[in-house]
């Protein structure tokens, strides 16, 4: 670290580097992913292959990803994520390029069960170092760039490998898709430490802004009961949910437009490229609104308050709002005669004069599934 604190020193921006370096770590990871996909063609017309066989190639990442994320977390906490993320990068690397070698459905299998048990941990252990080295204000908009990035770099994936298996095949193309990681495992042993007052770069009035709110982690036991709460259970189904859809964007959509839609490998890739390329945008907006959301509902605060009274919150101002205008509507109402009994009736005309904002209360109202 630069020197002690003094009054009017500028800050450095030490942090912004690291956030680099995370971002291009993001756009290289989803870059090996997907350029399987965009590949897939030519794999399985060399190796022989069908359609569930590629199937299972492409589960296979998923799995061993899957199966290994919570170690290769825990190994981060352990030793931190300078040692980890060198290791990870190396390990997916060189099993990109080995995919270039594959022989037969096997090996290609076993290369990508690999490649996913060595990539696992890549994102927990960014968020770690984010933890250490940006304020709590600033994480979701640091977050929400790394993500971005994931969105570019699977977008550049399918045009990008098309040009190459073009050029130079598929095989030589996951050589050079795996040498990024390379590069990128050497900068970031060279630059980086787990503690930022040990960075070189980072000077002490940047230190006192990184932990303005920080406290010095302790060594404690896992708290189980807390890390299985309902809270992280909903979070758990949300990302299933949001993973479920992305892995066929990520994997059979090339495969998709070009054999049930007719289009040429260049155009499906570009139409491929165009959802990631929207997924980009919305990280983005989602990360920068994510501290003004917090605020507003609460989920962003530390307690002991379940998922389920964030959201009473919500319902009682929705609610309060369907009061209000269903006085209003009923005021606007005065006057229009309604023939019969017919209450099914005057409940759709009254539903007519009410906000979006109320209709969406009433029907948390009607069917309240949270008392």
């Amino acid at each position: 670290m630069e020197g002690a604190y003094t009054a009017g020193m500028i800050p450095s921006r030490a942090r912004f580097s690291l956030l680099r370096f995370a971002f291009a770590l993001s756009a290289i990871t989803y870059l090996d992913r997907v350029c399987i996909a965009t590949a897939a063609a030519s794999i399985r017309e060399e190796l022989l292959l069908d359609a569930i066989q590629m199937g299972w190639v492409f589960s296979a990442f998923t799995l061993a990803y899957a199966i290994f994320e919570i170690p290769s977390g825990w190994l981060g906490d352990t030793i931190g994520p300078r040692k980890v993320l060198t290791r990870i990068v190396l390990w997916w690397s060189a099993f990109t390029m080995a995919t270039g070698l594959a022989w037969n459905f096997l090996s290609l299998l076993a290369f990508r069960f690999l490649f996913g048990a060595g990539e696992a941990g890549a994102f927990p252990n960014t968020s770690r170092s984010f933890s250490q080295w940006f304020p709590a204000d600033e994480r979701g908009r640091a977050h929400s760039i790394i993500f971005m990035a994931t969105r570019l770099g699977g977008a550049l994936a399918p045009p990008l490998a098309i040009a190459l298996i073009a050029k130079v095949g598929w095989r030589a193309s996951f050589w050079i898709f795996g040498s990024f990681g390379l590069f990128w495992s050497a900068g970031w042993w060279k630059w980086f430490r787990d503690d930022p007052a040990q960075h070189p770069s980072v000077n002490a009035a940047e230190l006192k802004i990184i932990r303005k709110d920080w406290e010095q982690p302790k060594p404690h036991a896992i708290e189980w009961r807390r890390l299985m709460s309902t809270n992280l259970l909903y979070v758990c189904l949300t990302y299933f949910a949001f993973g479920y859809g992305l892995y066929f964007y990520l994997t059979w959509l090339p495969t998709y437009f070009r054999e049930a839609r007719g289009f040429s490998a260049g155009a499906a890739s570009y139409l491929s490229s165009a959802v990631l390329l929207s997924g980009a945008a919305a990280s983005l907006v989602g990360g920068c609104d994510t501290t003004d959301i917090g605020r507003q509902i609460g989920e962003h605060k530390v307690g002991p308050a379940p998922f389920e009274r964030r959201f009473k919150r919500v319902q009682r101002r929705l609610l309060a709002e369907v009061t209000l205008d269903e006085a209003h509507a009923r005021d606007r109402l005065q006057g229009q005669e309604i023939h019969g009994d017919d209450q099914g009736f005057r409940a759709e005309l009254l539903a007519q004069h009410l906000t979006p904002a109320a209709r969406r209360g009433a029907e948390i109202h009607d069917g309240d599934a949270w008392t």
